[in-house]
């Protein structure tokens, strides 16, 4: 079985040959909310629910290195006016 470059540990360099035989799959959904600006508020929230996987020349489906299954985020924020203008 060849090495594949998609769960490298930040090896630039291999002995080995790499072949492309194989297949990968992701798969997903996101999701998103947002208040936009409102009296000097605004935010998002935001959510993607994945699943990254790829089968090598040997035929076992492995995670990928990717593969966290979620990932979260929560942004918010608030404008001050300094001055009149």
């Amino acid at each position: 079985m060849g090495k594949s470059t998609l769960n490298n540990d930040n090896v630039l360099l291999f002995n080995e040959t790499l072949n492309y035989e194989g297949t990968l799959r992701n798969k997903g959904v996101d999701f998103t909310l947002e208040r936009f600006l409102q009296k000097g508020f605004f935010g998002s929230v935001k959510a993607s629910l994945y699943d990254s996987k790829y089968t090598p020349s040997d035929g076992i489906e492995r995670n990928t290195h990717y593969n966290r299954n979620q990932l979260f985020n929560i942004v918010a924020s608030k404008e001050w006016t300094l001055g009149k203008n």
